[in-house]
């Protein structure tokens, strides 16, 4: 995730559109402009689903960003 203006400040990730849950990006902390995020699930059942995370900036502007998954 990343902010041409202002430091990104909170990141939550939702999976399946279940409740919002903090996530820290790889290095701890989330305080620059570009963020790298890894998400960890549990074993998913066969079938879509979906990850959305949501990045708070500074200034509190919100991003959410999603992908789709399919587990064979």
């Amino acid at each position: 995730a990343s902010d041409v203006v202002s430091a990104l400040r909170k990141a939550e990730v939702s999976l399946d559109g279940q409740e919002w849950e903090m996530v820290f990006s790889v290095d701890g902390i989330v305080d620059s402009r570009a963020e790298e995020f890894e998400i960890k699930t549990g074993t998913l059942e066969p079938g879509e689903h979906t990850v959305a995370l949501r990045v708070y900036d500074a200034t509190g502007n919100v991003a959410i960003g999603k992908a789709a998954l399919l587990i064979k």
